[in-house]
């Protein structure tokens, strides 16, 4: 029972030390993403992820675009990678692409959603996922022609984080504010609820 005891008291430090680093790892993301709080904190520790998506008119007949998503997935970066990385196979991942084809580091799609009665051809240059590290993308056609943004992929703990970040500012898009922010916001938490079944983190909601 002493043994126990003591064995205990030495573990228990151990837990402390390692909540500490999870919380300033994580902490840390969420500051750069702009979006703490210590309910986030709790949800990203939870496993749920989080979305903020923002359109605003910083000047007439434009529109600015700013949105972020975090994880912290349950599996290891590796195992993330596998099945995200393969773009080709995205339109049997989300009923809501319905073309996907990767040719010369440009993926390709073709996106149709119950909200907006249209089809979006979108073309985004970005690397294929091969490991944790950052890839940057860049969208070269469609109504967001020129977005810039960031898929940033970190190990920790066996676990893997996903701090997705995009920006834009251009001509007014032919959409309210309002239905562009619910419409991007929309696909997001669709794109990450079915992303983080095919995965094996399993439902969030």
């Amino acid at each position: 029972m002493k043994y126990l005891i003591l064995s205990i008291l030495l573990i228990l430090p151990l837990v402390d030390l390692f909540a500490l680093d999870i919380d300033t790892f994580l902490t840390k993301e969420l500051e750069i993403a702009k979006v703490f709080s210590k309910t986030n904190l709790k949800y990203l520790k939870d496993g749920k992820n989080i979305i903020k998506t923002d359109v605003n008119t910083p000047k007439k007949s434009f529109q600015k675009i700013s949105e972020r998503i975090l994880l912290l997935h349950k599996k290891q970066c590796s195992s993330v990678i596998s099945t995200i990385g393969q773009y080709e196979n995205y339109t049997n991942f989300f009923d809501f692409v319905n073309k996907s084809e990767y040719q010369n580091n440009h993926i390709y799609l073709k996106i149709k959603f119950f909200l907006i009665p249209r089809e979006f051809p979108i073309n985004v240059k970005i690397d294929r996922l091969t490991s944790a590290k950052e890839y940057p993308f860049i969208f070269n056609t469609g109504f967001l022609d020129g977005l810039q943004g960031t898929l940033n992929i970190k190990e920790f703990n066996n676990r893997c984080l996903i701090h997705f970040s995009m920006d834009w500012e251009g001509r007014y898009t032919g959409m309210s504010n309002f239905i562009l922010e619910n419409f991007l916001y929309t696909i997001a938490k669709y794109g990450m609820r079915k992303m983080l079944l095919i995965t094996g983190h399993g439902r969030t909601y």
